[in-house]
Parts: C-alpha cells; sequence; structure tokens
C-alpha cells in the first residue's frame, strides 16, 4: 500500500484493496420427493370417484326434505350441529371445492421432477 497524506484516502485504499463480498462456486444438490406416476394416476380416479360421487350426493341433498334428528347427524359428520340444511350443504360444498383445489395440485406434482430437470438444465 502506497503512503497516503490524507486519512480519508488512506481508507479508501484500504477498502479498495479488500474484497467486500466472497463469491465462490459450489455445487448444490437438490432432492426432490417423487411419487411415481402410476400412484398419482391411481389417486386421480380415486379423488375424481370421490368428487363425483359427493356432488351427486349433495345434489340430493339439495332436492330432499330433512328431519331435525337427521340434519344433527349431518352436522355431527362437520364436527357440530347445523341449524339449517343450507349451512351443511355449504360446508360441502366448500369440502368439495378445497378437494377439487387438491386434485389439480396432484395432478401437477406429477410434471414436478420434468420442471426441476428442465430449471436445471436451463
Amino acid at each position: 500500500m502506497e503512503q497516503q497524506t490524507n486519512v480519508f484516502d488512506a481508507i479508501s485504499s484500504y477498502f479498495d484493496s479488500v474484497p467486500l463480498i466472497n463469491i465462490e462456486h459450489q455445487t448444490t444438490f437438490i432432492e426432490v420427493p417423487f411419487i411415481p406416476l402410476y400412484d398419482i394416476n391411481r389417486y386421480d380416479a380415486y379423488v375424481a370417484q370421490w368428487i363425483e360421487r359427493n356432488e351427486r350426493i349433495l345434489q340430493e341433498w339439495q332436492n330432499v326434505q330433512v328431519t331435525s334428528t337427521q340434519l344433527q347427524e349431518i352436522g355431527e359428520t362437520f364436527g357440530e350441529e347445523s341449524q339449517n340444511l343450507e349451512e351443511v350443504i355449504d360446508k360441502m360444498n366448500t369440502v368439495i371445492n378445497n378437494v377439487k383445489r387438491n386434485y389439480v395440485t396432484i395432478q401437477r406434482y406429477g410434471d414436478l421432477p420434468d420442471q426441476v430437470n428442465q430449471w436445471l438444465r436451463g
């Protein structure tokens, strides 16, 4: 380091000679959990049947008169007593919609290993 007459020039010169960020290349391994396509397809079929069956049941509920005892039994399925059939139908619609969203996620999960490979190569 050359002799500086100004203290600030000396400090500036010192900082210019010291790297502030040390960047090193390092290989990182990524483990992606893998669900075989066979299992995904089998689960897809199960969920599709579940959705179809429960939508059919929901439609039947909308066309039926329910006694208060039956309504209480249905409400207990959801962990609480429902005051009316509309509440039960709304809750069942929510459950079916959540299962549909999960169904789409599982379908997309089958593409994940290929997407990770594309990201790593791209």
